[in-house]
């Protein structure tokens, strides 16, 4: 076993094996999301690129709300016995597919929208 590898141990110290390994410090090491960040004159709605970018990831956003919502919903619906009967007790392919119709809905749209 090479020795240069093995943390020292110390069980009269009373600290953490992780003390006493060395840190490597690649520069990063205190850094916040403000300092990697770009620096903006402006507020980020005033820059269309920006604007445009967050109006597309509220959509996405909105659209996985609605669609667990949905599917909450439907699960629910599942265990009424009206439910049952109207779509005649379904099972394994046939509940998967009616349960799954929601995403199969959301991938085929996705070229629309």
């Amino acid at each position: 076993m090479n020795d240069q590898l093995e943390p020292e141990r110390s069980q009269d110290s009373g600290g953490s094996i992780k003390d006493k390994i060395p840190e490597e410090n690649d520069g990063t090491e205190g850094m916040l999301l403000k300092d990697v960040t770009p620096k903006l004159e402006k507020m980020w709605f005033r820059y269309p690129y920006l604007l445009k970018l967050n109006i597309l990831l509220l959509g996405g956003v909105l659209s996985q709300v609605v669609s667990g919502y949905d599917g909450s919903l439907l699960n629910g619906m599942q265990s009424l016995t009206v439910w049952q009967d109207y779509f005649d007790h379904p099972k394994s392919a046939k509940l998967g597919t009616i349960t799954n119709g929601l995403t199969i809905g959301s991938l085929i749209s996705i070229p629309v929208v």
